[in-house]
């Protein structure tokens, strides 16, 4: 009967993670739909309008509805962004703040180009990142089987060590039930106790953002300066970011720069990508020192612009524009490169960390094992 209950509670939880996961991403489509058909009416420069009704009357009744939710909000006169926000509050931030700046600088068409690439990314833009999560699974399982062995099998072994009459138990195997022993006694549970609601919490958190409450680039919160910050001064996770926050501001920057604007302008433009924060706020010192009359390169210099960057704007300013469209590809596949560079090294390590601990594991097992065999082989012969 307990078998069967938990079998159904079992079924139960997969089918709503599966349930969740299929509304997810029909979500995630109608988003995708929403800017590829923006971004081709925009592009071929058709009335937007009329455009979308004809959308709507030929798509499914759940487009049906995010079309004329969109046409509702552009006909009392609302940028297209808060159309897009209200009919599709589920779209990234980096979406929506690249239709902003696309908006603000008069390149809109580039910019729901960008986004509809975003919101579909390519085998290119997406490098095999979900191998990490496998790798994690893994290490979680070992752990699991290694913590439930030396909690209620390992302590055995000293009763039956005491019924034969042996000597106390192998260094290696004491050592493991002493850390055990340690684990379940000591600081450990205190700090479980305390940390694991925390990171359950943070992932919930991120989880619950991502899919219901997504950052936006005008909504500026606490806490989330805060992780951008820390994260902006790890050693490795500080260079992914800058490396993400250039891929989604270059192209804006370029598009900005393209229309004819300045720099100051351009960067200020760009600042309004929900890329990382401490990024944003480079691009604003940037925009400020140029307005104040300091040269784009030394003041590139004085607020620690990107190499590259600073390196496009040493040169002519007739060639600026085509040196900073080489900048989005650019840090587009270094994003990828550093991303698969980081799974390629920590999976094998990880793999290898786990293979270590559950190797000990059964060698902790095997020499009492042994020792056993030999007392009972050494009674009998």
């Amino acid at each position: 009967m307990g078998a069967l209950i938990a079998a159904v509670i079992l079924a139960i939880t997969f089918g709503a993670g599966a349930g969740v996961n299929t509304w997810l991403r029909v979500r995630r489509l109608r988003a995708q739909a929403l800017l590829r058909t923006l971004a081709l009416l925009v592009g071929h420069n058709a009335p937007l309008l009329p455009g979308l009704r004809a959308a709507a009357r030929s798509d499914s009744k759940l487009m049906r509805r995010v079309y004329q939710r969109t046409i509702a909000m552009l006909e009392t006169g609302e940028p297209l962004s808060e159309a897009v926000r209200f009919a599709c509050p589920y779209v990234s931030g980096e979406q929506l703040g690249a239709l902003q700046a696309g908006e603000a600088a008069g390149t809109l068409p580039t910019a729901l180009r960008e986004a509809a690439r975003h919101a579909t990314p390519t085998p290119e833009d997406s490098p095999a990142l979900p191998r990490g999560a496998y790798v994690l699974l893994l290490l979680s399982f070992s752990m699991f089987i290694v913590v439930s062995m030396t909690t209620f099998l390992m302590p055995k072994y000293r009763d039956i060590f005491a019924d034969f009459g042996l000597p106390s138990l192998p260094p290696a195997t004491e050592n493991l039930i002493v850390f055990t022993n340690a684990l379940a006694t000591g600081v450990c549970p205190s700090v479980l106790i305390v940390a694991i609601p925390l990171i359950a919490g943070w992932l919930a958190t991120a989880w619950l953002g991502k899919h219901f409450w997504p950052r936006h680039p005008d909504r500026v919160r606490w806490l989330t300066t805060r992780r951008d910050a820390l994260l902006w001064r790890l050693p490795l996770i500080g260079r992914l970011s800058q490396t993400r926050a250039l891929a989604l501001q270059a192209p804006v920057l370029h598009a900005s720069v393209r229309a004819g604007h300045d720099l100051a302008a351009a960067a200020r433009h760009a600042a309004k990508v929900d890329a990382n924060w401490c990024a944003r706020r480079v691009l604003l010192r940037w925009a400020q020192a140029i307005e104040q009359g300091e040269r784009p390169l030394a003041a590139a210099n004085d607020v620690g612009l990107a190499p590259s960057l600073r390196g496009a704007l040493n040169g002519s300013p007739e060639s600026l524009e085509a040196r900073l469209a080489c900048m989005g590809p650019y840090y587009r596949a270094l994003l990828a490169h550093w991303e698969r560079v980081c799974v390629a090294v920590a999976s094998p390590l990880l793999v290898l960390g786990a293979g270590l601990l559950v190797g000990y594991v059964l060698y902790a097992l095997y020499m009492p094992t042994k020792l056993l065999l030999d007392s009972i082989m050494a009674e009998m012969y």
